[in-house]
């Protein structure tokens, strides 16, 4: 049994050292893990005899407890607060990228063409490049976007695909669309009419997980950016 778990473990650690989405996914829902993980092994104590069974449900209880009060206290911080869904929303014609508050990871749908409705992440490294490089001529945005997301999910990309890597992307605000109120906040990932300190807050805790010195996006930066003085003029 021992050995099987350790099996288990090492192959588990060989997936997320190979899967940043695999990484991101297991923090988001560490928490819910290690209650899993520790009801199991309570369960495997009993079961080996190890552990008495009323110790057990103590210990199982207090477990159930704890993660139960913190779903509570996330639920009452939720209530309070304007944001919509823990998720940052960018839309262009041709795309729609998310972004995940809690961990900086990015993902998208694509709204047109012959993929329509599929997963950036569901898509081929090569799928990925051939609509970038349609973008490149039909919708910059959604070339800035799909840039930001293989900066993110393929690091090393550019290396990989040298002839995409030297197509122009200097220029990618240039003729980008001003950003309405219902997309600056959206942008920042917060409800219609959020106050000013959850404006700055929201601006904040983007800018920590999206600034191009931590590996983000000059582009998504700059619309962040955008989005928070479009939000602060319009609250004055």
């Amino acid at each position: 049994m021992t050995q099987l778990l350790l099996i288990a473990a090492a192959i588990a650690v060989f997936v997320l050292w190979l899967s940043p989405e695999a990484r991101t996914a297991v923090q988001r829902r560490f928490p819910r893990l290690l209650t899993y993980l520790g009801m199991g092994a309570l369960a495997l104590l009993v079961a080996t005899g190890r552990l008495h069974w009323m110790l057990a449900l103590i210990l199982g209880g207090a477990l159930l407890t704890h993660r139960l009060t913190a779903r509570l206290n996330r639920l009452i911080r939720g209530g309070r607060s304007r944001q919509a869904q823990g998720y940052s929303h960018l839309r262009t014609n041709n795309l729609a990228l998310t972004i995940d508050l809690r961990s900086g990871y990015i993902d998208g749908t694509l709204l047109r063409g012959q993929l329509r409705g599929r997963r950036l992440s569901r898509l081929t490294l090569a799928e990925l490049l051939a609509l970038r490089h349609d973008y490149l001529a039909l919708d910059r945005e959604a070339a800035a976007l799909l840039t930001a997301y293989l900066d993110q999910a393929h690091a090393g990309w550019r290396g990989r695909a040298a002839q995409y890597a030297d197509e122009d992307t200097h220029n990618e605000l240039d003729g980008a669309s001003a950003l309405s109120p219902a997309q600056a906040y959206a942008m920042l990932g917060l409800a219609d009419g959020a106050e000013r300190a959850e404006i700055v807050a929201a601006h904040r805790r983007l800018m920590q997980r999206l600034h191009p010195d931590r590996g983000g996006s000059d582009y998504l930066a700059a619309r962040i950016n955008e989005a928070k003085r479009r939000l602060l003029g319009r609250n004055r």
